[in-house]
């Protein structure tokens, strides 16, 4: 038969001779910082828009690539179409009033 004192005791002094867990090293990356939310979206926001726009501008190149090759009158209306889409972000950029109508 099992001596449950003398068990348990066996449990405990392992437990005392277990190694005491190390802290990781300390590390040389400055501290995190709190920033205010809403510039950082306006950032994105614009950074996103860029991006959008310089995607119109090469479609009205392609365009009128494909005007240049074809020169015929859908193609020209392609390019109608992109420079009237590109119309209103550069006055808008540029401080215009937009047309209305």
């Amino acid at each position: 038969m099992m001596n449950p004192t003398r068990h348990a005791l066996s449990f405990e002094r392992r437990l005392a001779e277990r190694p005491v867990s190390v802290l990781p090293p300390a590390t040389d990356r400055p501290p995190g910082r709190v920033i205010q939310l809403e510039p950082h979206r306006r950032q994105v926001a614009s950074t996103q828009r860029d991006a959008s726009v310089n995607a119109a501008w090469d479609d009205l190149l392609a365009a009128v690539r494909e005007a240049w090759t074809w020169r015929d009158p859908e193609s020209l209306m392609a390019v109608d179409f992109w420079v009237e889409r590109l119309r209103e972000s550069v006055l808008e950029d540029w401080g215009y009033p937009l047309r209305n109508g």
